[in-house]
């Protein structure tokens, strides 16, 4: 479920890198959506004519190829990159064509099996049953907790495309205090200096928000829905980074909240932040969306 924005961002650092005969970034191919990766399929190819519908099938089956086992790029196995080969030359794509598709990562993803099921899952309930939506959330959920303390890794990297997994992740089933936990465990640039570190993960979720608005206003029902839901899931997110900025910026030696230094504009700017969380939580609940009240996850002790 990444947006469309990130998509369209790395579309476009890819056709700098190929502009420049630079090698392009496989996590930006990881970030492309469906639409994004046939455009710049045509791009690359330079074709006299668009892609047949044959041939843009054969490119999002061949993208696809080892997802669902949860291999990807590094872990491909040659069987794989055959099938996707035989699959490109099928639909009438000639050996070069698909050397290019394929070098570039226009047919290939890092293999993230859980992330990626829990997605489709994720979209499926939105349109078929709402019911399913924290099935849907557990197995993103599998995916994202080991990544909130670092095992094996992180994809919670502190810059733009860790924001954007800590975005999926809040809305793949990280409760919002297990989000943050995320962000304070592997995105402080300043380990520091806390309170700016989350005040400055704040601001950039209000612009998750503002940027999901916008697109809603020109995309279809079904997407309307589904954006509905990530602003939801980012307010959450939005509370909980604001209720931990005031309670480091204001906590005494002992850890505690100094309530004789707490500055009262910030209180009152938190009720009524809070106040909209509120009012979105009974929209989603009167859709027969779960909310993040509604569920039991056990949090992730930092």
């Amino acid at each position: 479920m990444r947006s469309m924005v990130h998509s369209a961002q790395a579309a476009d650092r890819i056709r700098r890198a190929i502009a420049r005969g630079q090698k392009v970034d496989l996590a930006d191919a990881s970030l492309l959506s469906d639409a994004d990766r046939l455009r710049l399929s045509e791009d690359l190819l330079k074709l006299r004519k668009p892609l047949t519908a044959e041939q843009k099938k054969a490119i999002i089956e061949a993208h696809e190829i080892g997802l669902a086992e949860g291999r990807g790029f590094g872990s491909y196995t040659t069987a794989d990159l055959a099938a996707k080969a035989r699959i490109l030359r099928k639909a009438g794509l000639d050996q070069e064509q698909v050397r290019l598709l394929m070098e570039t990562g226009i047919t290939g993803a890092f293999g993230h099996n859980q992330r990626i099921l829990a997605e489709k899952m994720l979209g499926q309930a939105m349109v078929k049953g709402r019911n399913q939506i924290p099935a849907a959330q557990a197995e993103g959920r599998k995916f994202y907790l080991q990544h909130v303390k670092g095992i094996k890794g992180s994809v919670f990297t502190p810059d733009e495309r860790g924001f954007d997994e800590l975005m999926n992740a809040n809305n793949l089933g990280l409760s919002s205090r297990e989000a943050v936990d995320a962000f304070r465990s592997n995105m402080l640039r300043d380990p520091k200096k806390v309170p700016d570190e989350l005040r400055a993960g704040y601001s950039s979720v209000n612009r998750y928000i503002d940027e999901q608005v916008k697109i809603r206003k020109t995309s279809d029902s079904a997407t309307q829905q589904m954006i509905d839901y990530r602003v939801y899931r980012a307010k959450e997110l939005r509370m909980r980074f604001l209720t931990e900025y005031l309670e480091s910026k204001y906590a005494n030696k002992y850890g505690e909240v100094d309530l004789s230094r707490v500055d009262i504009r910030e209180i009152r700017f938190r009720d009524e932040v809070h106040a909209e969380l509120e009012a979105t939580r009974m929209k989603m609940q009167k859709l027969g969306i779960p909310t993040e009240t509604d569920v039991n996850l056990e949090p992730v002790r930092r």
